[in-house]
């Protein structure tokens, strides 16, 4: 049954209060002859509000109920539409004189009320924002398997810097218009592949269905810290094992290994024991064009299929690395 309050009387607002907690329908307390324009309060459970206005309490109403399924009573109002919006504004203030926290998210000094609230970002992603300060997230509050957090965590790698070069050299050499196929090409920092108790992979990079270069932290007793970086190559049979870049003064060099990966083609995997033992491989034209000839291949394929791995924030500072390469260094000739 309706019940009439003069303590909510609002100005020349009139308002009627109706126990909505069994009800489903709003249709049968308003007339067809009574006025379905005006504003109307909702009232949750937990004790919070909402003020809007409507031309048709039935159908507004029924959209709320919908939504909330934690409506216990609904207070309307008859006026005409002209006044719709000055009176929304004067009980939007008058509720929150009275301090009933609101879920409205406009004309209001606290959208959605007092507690957390969860905005939508993109890709299903949601922020939390709580009006106490303390209770904030952070930078550093980010879960840790979320992909800015696994990049950050790698940036303060010490040998980041070394990465950083590598890649720059590798993606100028090796990917053709690298800015517009991002994406055809995905890079992870950090990721769950291949990691064991004294081993972790830093990254891997990868064009269409293939990882075509990987860098792997080994921790052991005998060696706390060492890094290797793998690269993929296109075996064309012309002696990438007899390259110049295995026998230059004594140096360690890479090993060569053929691959065995579900491609139409063979592949060599170059294995570095080093960051600097991969840096100068990639001067190497018999390593860069093996490696272009497996890229432009892979990307000609047109996959995607590690494109929801890829790092966005990774990416853009390698290409940043990579076009101070390109400006300092300049392409490597062909030989």
């Amino acid at each position: 049954m309706a019940r009439r309050s003069q303590a909510s009387r609002l100005a020349s607002l009139d308002f009627v209060s109706y126990d909505m907690a069994e009800a489903g329908s709003a249709s049968a307390l308003f007339s067809r002859n009574g006025s379905a324009c005006g504003i109307y309060v909702l009232e949750f459970e937990n004790g919070e509000a909402y003020v809007g206005k409507t031309v048709n309490i039935v159908s507004r109403y029924a959209s709320h109920r919908r939504r909330y399924g934690d409506l216990v009573r609904l207070r309307f109002a008859p006026c005409h539409p002209d006044d719709l919006d000055m009176f929304e504004r004067q009980v939007i203030h008058h509720e929150e004189v009275k301090g009933r926290s609101l879920r409205n998210l406009s004309l209001t000094g606290l959208p959605g009320g007092v507690d957390d609230v969860a905005v939508s970002i993109a890709d299903g992603r949601a922020a939390v924002l709580p009006w106490d300060r303390s209770r904030r997230e952070t930078v550093l509050s980010v879960a840790s398997g979320a992909k800015e957090a696994r990049f950050w965590q790698l940036s303060s790698h010490r040998a980041y810097p070394e990465i950083l070069a590598l890649l720059g050299r590798y993606v100028h050499e090796t990917i053709p218009d690298p800015v517009d196929t991002q994406g055809m090409w995905a890079l992870t920092a950090l990721p769950a592949t291949s990691k064991g108790p004294t081993s972790r992979r830093l990254l891997t990079l990868s064009l269409g269905q293939l990882e075509v270069l990987y860098v792997t932290e080994s921790q052991t007793s005998e060696d706390p810290s060492s890094i290797s970086c793998v690269i993929n190559l296109y075996n064309d049979g012309q002696g990438l094992r007899r390259s110049a870049t295995s026998g230059r003064n004594g140096a360690e060099r890479p090993r060569f290994a053929q691959a065995s990966y579900n491609v139409e083609y063979r592949v060599i995997a170059m294995t570095c024991g080093s960051l600097h033992v991969a840096d100068t491989a990639l001067t190497d034209p018999k390593v860069l064009d093996a490696a272009y000839r497996l890229n432009v291949a892979l990307l000609r394929q047109g996959s995607r299929m590690f494109v929801r791995y890829h790092n966005p924030d990774f990416a853009s500072a390698v290409l940043r690395a990579t076009e101070q390469y390109a400006r300092t260094s300049g392409p490597t000739e062909t030989r």
